[in-house]
């Protein structure tokens, strides 16, 4: 990649774009960024110098929006239940650690959906002011779960019961600076056990209660839910993404077409063995999410094959290694490649609510943006090559010197032994 040094606004040539919308690419095209912002106007062929610029020569590389993940815990490591008396200065630094790691990945967006002491706001307004350079973190603090529910060990889980509650739950959230609501109706997967699988935690009353407060205050409700029964109530509640859907039958299915609600999958918490077997997840757990797998993909095949806006998020860490295999399970479970790209670009920063601002490459958008070696619509295995990345118009360091270890490295050594960190 050749840099040629002119000024502060940045020309990136010799590419081919991938909007992010579905469109063909756009072959020896340049992108002219000025400030955070792609300029009106400056997509398509160069044909000539733009004065003042500083040229970056892609080399024939391929440019795509930022990736978006919807599902994240930045903090979270395994095994889950060491996480419950650990000190909250520990697991920031560790959360902030995973987000940049995140970035050099090239997913310069996300959506964190339970993390404890409101970490994930304070990130979010680090990166926006400036003092690091990370992602942009949709902020949903702490999950609201049933008294005894879904993961009730972990300490970023707040236990509610009763509709006022909840929706004094949901006011005290938004005062701490939520961007959205993270509920959690259904119990039974790895981490729980004694109860049934798809076991609804709330009362259709209860999810009302916080899908209305929220709304009145202009925020979104992203629910944990794996069953039929729980996708049905979310809907008809008003929720607006289901998290997991593991088992739905057509109904579920449609309900979601229907009223245009998001689904994140979460593929890969059910079908990375890899992982499990890097990360030491128990013998039990992952037995569990393999009793799942084929349930799983067959929900995401007839979500896929019927409509539904299915968007990008891999509930486990790290979230730049996470992401980027649930990409690569959208595909091999049968989406085609360039809507895994759209999934993970335009229709997650929809369903985050930043799509005015990013998740496409389109001239006004900000100029989040990741060059990757080889064309990711002829093999998804090249999203894994990052070149570059771009966040905000401000090219990101992508070399990992001594004094910034690989997020597997912090993650492997949070009180786990005998685990060999490695590449994909």
């Amino acid at each position: 990649m050749r840099r040629v040094k002119t000024a502060s606004n940045r020309l990136f040539t010799n590419c081919t774009v991938i909007d992010g919308r579905g469109g063909e690419p756009i072959a020896d095209a340049h992108v002219l960024v000025s400030g955070d912002s792609i300029r009106r106007g400056a997509i398509g062929p160069f044909n000539g110098a733009a004065s003042g610029a500083e040229v970056w020569d892609l080399q024939g590389g391929f440019l795509l929006p930022g990736f978006c993940s919807t599902h994240v815990h930045l903090g979270d490591v395994w095994p889950l239940p060491e996480l419950v008396d650990e000190p909250a200065a520990q697991r920031a630094i560790r959360a902030g650690s995973n987000a940049m790691d995140a970035l050099r990945c090239g997913i310069t967006s996300m959506r964190s959906l339970g993390e404890d002491r409101f970490i994930d706001v304070a990130w979010r307004e680090a990166f926006e002011k400036g003092i690091s350079i990370g992602p942009t973190i949709v902020a949903s603090g702490n999950p609201l779960i049933a008294p005894g529910g879904h993961a009730k060990f972990m300490s970023r889980n707040l236990e509610v019961k009763g509709p006022g509650a909840l929706r004094r739950a949901v006011e005290y959230q938004i005062e701490r600076g939520v961007d959205c609501i993270k509920l959690v109706t259904t119990a039974g997967e790895a981490l729980d056990e004694g109860q049934s699988f798809g076991q609804l935690q709330f009362t259709s009353e209860e999810v009302r209660a916080v899908v209305d407060t929220a709304h009145a205050a202009g925020k979104f409700v992203c629910t944990h839910t794996g069953t039929t029964e729980g996708v049905l109530q979310a809907v008809d509640a008003g929720v607006d993404c289901i998290e997991h859907g593991y088992v739905m039958n057509q109904t579920a299915v449609d309900a979601l077409v229907a009223n245009g609600v998001f689904l994140t999958p979460t593929l890969t918490v059910t079908h990375n063995e890899a992982y499990f077997e890097k990360v030491g997840m128990p013998e039990a757990q992952r037995e569990r999410f393999r009793r799942l797998r084929d349930r799983h993909a067959e929900s995401f095949r007839r979500a896929y094959r019927s409509g539904v806006q299915i968007v990008c998020g891999a509930d486990l860490n790290p979230v730049g290694y996470c992401t980027l295999s649930e990409i690569e399970w959208m595909v091999r479970l049968g989406m085609t490649t360039s809507d895994a790209l759209v999934a993970a670009t335009d229709t997650s920063a929809r369903t985050n609510g930043i799509a005015r601002e990013r998740g496409t490459i389109e001239v006004g958008k900000k100029a989040d943006l990741v060059v990757l070696n080889g064309n990711p619509l002829d093999d998804i295995g090249h999203i894994w090559n990052a070149e570059l990345v771009v966040k905000s118009g401000r090219p990101v360091g992508m070399d990992r010197s001594e004094s910034k270890a690989d997020f597997w490295d912090v993650l492997l050594s949070c009180g786990q032994t005998g685990i060999e960190a490695g590449a994909k």
